[in-house]
C-alpha cells in the first residue's frame, strides 16, 4: 500500500488527472517548510523530487518556505542542501505525511546538521471575511537550547501573571490557532510558572486584521546580540514576515579604518561633537564592538585631537539586537561608510571565505584559490571582489588551500600580496581585508576578527 500511495503522491506533482488508474484527490491542504538549524545553511524544502518552483523552495535559517496548496495524498516531505560544487542536493532529513483536505501543515526541521529532526504542526485551514477586524496567532518553540516557557501576549506594560498565560511550550510544541483584536502587542515568555523570570521580552508591534502567522521563537546566533530571537512567520502567501527583536538586547557597531584618506580620527556620535566613542582611531584599525541606538545615528569622523576638522559624516540606520561594522573607505573626494551586518554564522558542513576590498584604485579584484604548490592556472575556483562591497561568502570543500589575490585582469594577472595558505574546515568562517598600501603594486590582507 506505501508504494501504491507514493506513486500518488508522484503523479499528483506532476498534474496527472482524468484517465489515471489513481484516485482523484478529494480536496487540497496547505504546505510549508521552517528552517530550524542554527548551523544549516540555506536548504532546500522539496515535496518527494520534485524540480517545480513551488515544491522546490530555498529557506534560510529561522524563515519559512512560501505556503503552497497541494492535493490530498501522501507524500515525502525532504530538507536538502547544496554542498559546494555539487550538481545534486543532498538530503539531510525527511518526513512523509498523509495531507487531508482543509489542513495546514508546517514541516520544521530542527536540532544540527548532524541530528536533525522534523516536526509536523497541524491546523484547519483559516480564511477571514473582509468585514473581520481580528487576527491569528500561533505561538510555537524551536529554541533547542531553551527549556519549556509560558507565553505572555497582551498590550504594552502588561506584566506577566501566573494564569495570565497562553499556554505552556516545550521544544518542538505549538499552540492551537488564537485570534487578537488588531492593535499594539507585546510577547514574553518566561521559565514555566515563573513569570518573575523573563527569558524574552518583545519590542512593541502592531498587527493589522486577517493576517494569520506563526510566532515562532529561536536560538540566537553570534550575529545576534541576544540568546534567542523570534519571527512571526506568514501562514498564508499575503501575510507578512514580522521581526521581533528582544528589546532588552541593543545593537552594536564596530569600526574599520580602510581609507588612506583619513588621518588617525576621533568619532563622534552627536551634533555637538562632544561625546567622543573612539579615539585615535589609525588606518587599518578595527574597534572592539560598542552599543548603537535603533534608528539613525551620525557618526562624525575628525582629525585625532582637532574637532574642528572633520573628515567624514556617515548617517546609518540601524535596528535592534544585531551586530554591525561601519567601514570608512575611499579615496580623495569619494571617502564614505560602508555600513554592513556582521555577518559570521559559522555552517556546520563546509567553510565559508569572504574578502572585502578596500583599495580605492581598484574597481574589481580577483582571487585564485588553489592547492597549495600549484599555479593560479591550475586554480578551480576564481572569484572577484568589488570595490567596498562585502558582497557574501564564497562556500568551499572542507581543505587545503592558497588564496592569491591579483589584478583584475585575464591575461598574466599580477600578484598583489604573497599567497595566503589556510585549512578549511567545516564550521569555519574566514573574512579578509584587501588594504590598499603605499606602493600602488601591493596590497596588505589582514582578517577580520
Amino acid at each position: 500500500m506505501r508504494t501504491l500511495i507514493y506513486a500518488i503522491g508522484i503523479l499528483a506533482l506532476a498534474g496527472c488527472s482524468g484517465g489515471s488508474q489513481f484516485p482523484e484527490p478529494t480536496g487540497k491542504g496547505t504546505i510549508r517548510g521552517i528552517n530550524a538549524v542554527a548551523d544549516s545553511p540555506t536548504v532546500v524544502f522539496r515535496v518527494e523530487n520534485s524540480n517545480e518552483s513551488r515544491f522546490r523552495q530555498s529557506i534560510d535559517f529561522r524563515s519559512a518556505s512560501v505556503p503552497q496548496e497541494i492535493d490530498d495524498f501522501e507524500y515525502e516531505f525532504n530538507f536538502e542542501f547544496q554542498f559546494p560544487f555539487e550538481n545534486e542536493l543532498r538530503r539531510f532529513a525527511s518526513q512523509r505525511q498523509k495531507i487531508d483536505a482543509d489542513q495546514d501543515y508546517t514541516f520544521v526541521v530542527t536540532g544540527s546538521m548532524a541530528n536533525p529532526g522534523v516536526s509536523v504542526w497541524t491546523s484547519t485551514v483559516r480564511e477571514f471575511d473582509a468585514a473581520e477586524t481580528v487576527f491569528e496567532l500561533r505561538f510555537a518553540h524551536a529554541a533547542e537550547s531553551l527549556g519549556r516557557v509560558d507565553v505572555y501576549f497582551a498590550a504594552p506594560g502588561s506584566a506577566p501573571a501566573l494564569g495570565n498565560a497562553r499556554g505552556t511550550l516545550g521544544f518542538g510544541d505549538i499552540l492551537d490557532p488564537e485570534e487578537f483584536p488588531e492593535g499594539e502587542f507585546e510577547l514574553i515568555l518566561t521559565a514555566e510558572n515563573d513569570p518573575a523570570t523573563v527569558l524574552y521580552h518583545s519590542i512593541s508591534a502592531t498587527y493589522q486584521p486577517r493576517i494569520r502567522q506563526i510566532v515562532a521563537v529561536f536560538d540566537g546566533t553570534v550575529d545576534d546580540t541576544s540568546p534567542l530571537s523570534v519571527r512571526g512567520l506568514p501562514v498564508g502567501s499575503g501575510d507578512p514576515l514580522s521581526f521581533l527583536p528582544d528589546a532588552r538586547f541593543g545593537s552594536t557597531v564596530r569600526f574599520v579604518q580602510a581609507s588612506r584618506d583619513i588621518t588617525t580620527a576621533d568619532i563622534f556620535n552627536d551634533e555637538a561633537l562632544t561625546n567622543r566613542i573612539v579615539a585615535d582611531h589609525a588606518y587599518q584599525d578595527v574597534t572592539e564592538e560598542l552599543p548603537i541606538a535603533a534608528g539613525e545615528t551620525t557618526f562624525t569622523y575628525t582629525a585625532a585631537g582637532n574637532p574642528g576638522a572633520v573628515q567624514l559624516e556617515a548617517t546609518v540606520p540601524a535596528g535592534t539586537g544585531v551586530r554591525y561594522t561601519l567601514y570608512s573607505v575611499g579615496a580623495g573626494d569619494s571617502v564614505g561608510p560602508g555600513f554592513f551586518l556582521d555577518v559570521r554564522r559559522p555552517v556546520a558542513e563546509f567553510p565559508q571565505f569572504a574578502l572585502l576590498n578596500t583599495d580605492a584604485t581598484r574597481e574589481n579584484l580577483r582571487i585564485y584559490v588553489r592547492e597549495p604548490g600549484t599555479s593560479i592556472n591550475d586554480a578551480d575556483i576564481v572569484f572577484t571582489s568589488a570595490f567596498g562591497d562585502f558582497a557574501g561568502f564564497v562556500n568551499l570543500e572542507p581543505g587545503d588551500y592558497e588564496f592569491v589575490v591579483t589584478e583584475n585582469s585575464n591575461e598574466n594577472p599580477a600578484e598583489l600580496a604573497p599567497p595566503i595558505p589556510l585549512t578549511l574546515a567545516g564550521g569555519d568562517v574566514v573574512r579578509l581585508i584587501a588594504f590598499a598600501t603605499a606602493d600602488p603594486n601591493v596590497l596588505d590582507i589582514q582578517p577580520l576578527p
